[in-house]
C-alpha cells in the first residue's frame, strides 16, 4: 500500500496530520515513508525505484506500508519533523 499527503493550510489539519502519523506510527510495525522535494535529483533517481517496490509489496498483499510525502508541499509537516535533506526515509 502507497500513501501519498497532500498541503493543507490550516492548522488543523496539521494537527489532525501529526495525530494520524503517530497513529499509523502505533499501528503499522511495518510503515517506511519517503520525504522528497521534486527538485531533487536523488529523489528522481529513487522514484522509480520506490514505485516498484510499492507495486511488489501490494502484489504480496504484504502488511508492511511504504508511503511518501512531498515536502516542498508539506512545508509545515517537513519542519515538524526536522527535514533537513533530501531523500529522507
Amino acid at each position: 500500500m502507497v500513501v501519498s499527503t497532500k498541503h493543507t493550510h490550516s492548522q488543523s489539519s496539521t494537527r489532525s496530520l501529526r495525530l494520524l502519523a503517530k497513529k499509523s506510527i502505533c499501528l503499522h510495525t511495518y510503515l517506511k515513508t519517503l520525504v522528497f522535494a521534486q527538485f531533487s535529483g536523488h529523489c528522481q533517481a529513487l522514484a522509480p525505484e520506490y514505485e516498484a517496490a510499492a507495486k511488489i509489496l501490494s502484489e504480496q498483499e504484504s502488511k508492511r506500508i511504504i508511503a511518501k510525502m512531498d515536502a516542498t508541499e508539506n512545508p509545515e509537516v517537513s519542519e515538524m519533523m526536522q527535514i533537513e535533506g533530501y531523500p529522507t526515509f
